[in-house]
């Protein structure tokens, strides 16, 4: 008789793990490790990649030396942050208007300041409370103007008969670096200061209040518009007007003590008042 005999089965015996000490990845992860240790350390601590050739131009009423020492707090070319650095420099004075700031490898800086130039002064308040700044173009006040220097200080940047003089009577809360008038409308000021010279027309002041605007000559006689959106359309129909000489004609502007065009409305037939 065979038997047949069968083995017992054994249990599952497990695979022993390989210890992590013997795997490749890990030598290869901790030799990358060196690697970029090795390298941050060359970046941040070698000489060669730090800041010393700084560049400024520019700076015509700010004190180069100034700009540098903001420009020092950042050492490291790799680490020189260009739009934090640009940032830091506006805010040290509202006279600064832009700052560009470009790298070259592998230690040099160059930054051109930009200034603001004065293309008219803005007074506002009424009386004691009465403060003027110098204002450039985008409608932003940067520098005050104390009454008693007013003139002086508008003359060392720009002769102060170019300066259009802004009045606003209501609006008193702002300080230095403040947009206290939109750049647009203030360009629409210059523009018919432009415009009315070859009327010879000289205007000197620009009075806003809260429903019209105006424009003062320098002989003494106003000009009334309303204020708002229809002021473009109002400056538009006034200089036509003078363009041609059959509606107001030249002995008027002479001798005219007001013009009023706040009955200038778009799309319908303009009035004029003059005396």
């Amino acid at each position: 008789m065979i038997k047949v005999v069968r083995p017992k089965k054994r249990p599952y015996l497990r695979k022993r793990k390989k210890s992590i000490l013997r795997r490749r990845w890990f030598w290869d992860f901790i030799l990358l490790l060196i690697f970029c240790g090795s390298l941050l350390w060359l970046i941040l601590k070698t000489p060669y990649f730090v800041i010393e050739n700084i560049k400024i131009s520019g700076c015509e009423s700010i004190a180069k030396k100034e700009v540098r020492k903001i420009a020092l707090w950042q050492k490291n070319f790799f680490l020189f942050n260009s739009g934090n650095l640009s940032a830091s420099i506006k805010d040290f004075s509202p006279k600064i208007q832009d700052v560009k700031v470009k790298k070259k490898f592998p230690n040099a800086v160059f930054i051109k300041v930009i200034e603001r130039k004065a293309a008219g002064i803005y007074c506002a308040g009424q009386n004691k409370n009465k403060r003027c700044f110098l204002m450039s173009k985008d409608g932003v006040v940067y520098e005050l103007l104390k009454e008693t220097k007013k003139k002086k200080k508008a003359q060392n940047e720009k002769d102060k008969s170019s300066l259009l003089l802004i009045l606003n009577k209501e609006k008193n809360n702002f300080k230095a670096g403040d947009e206290v008038l939109d750049a647009d409308l203030f360009l629409k000021f210059l523009f018919l200061k432009n415009q009315l010279k070859k009327f010879k027309l000289s205007i000197v002041e620009i009075e806003i209040e809260s429903l019209q605007i105006t424009a003062k000559t320098k002989n003494g006689s106003n000009i009334y518009f309303l204020r708002g959106d229809v002021f473009e359309e109002q400056m538009n129909v006034l200089i036509k007007a003078l363009k041609k000489k059959t509606i107001i004609k030249p002995r008027e502007i002479k001798n005219f003590k007001y013009i009023d065009v706040r009955d200038v409305k778009d799309g319908e037939k303009s009035r004029i008042y003059l005396k």
